[in-house]
């Protein structure tokens, strides 16, 4: 079986797109910083959304791990992903 990262890694080429260095380096930091599975729980959920970057997909991990998860699975609503919208525009930006 392929180690945490490199499982992190193939979900992120295969949802996201090419992986970087930078990126890459990021994603190991993460898995230090997440519960099993939710950094590829959060690269398929960005994915959903149309928002295939590691910018987004760290938002719904921010927020994940400050709100609580919930079911994990999909956005429960409107205001959700409102939510996940903001925290993403707020990173963009540089906050």
């Amino acid at each position: 079986p392929l180690p945490p990262a490199g499982a992190i890694f193939k979900v992120y080429e295969s949802e996201i797109g090419v992986l970087t260095a930078t990126i890459a380096e990021e994603l190991k930091l993460a898995v230090s910083e997440y519960p099993d599975g939710w950094i590829i729980d959060a690269l398929k959920e960005s994915a959903r959304q149309n928002k295939r970057n590691w910018s987004y997909a760290r938002a719904i991990l921010k927020r994940w791990k400050a709100e609580g998860r919930g079911n994990g699975h999909k956005v429960q609503s409107g205001a959700d992903l409102d939510k996940y919208r903001a925290l993403y525009e707020q990173q963009k930006a540089g906050g």
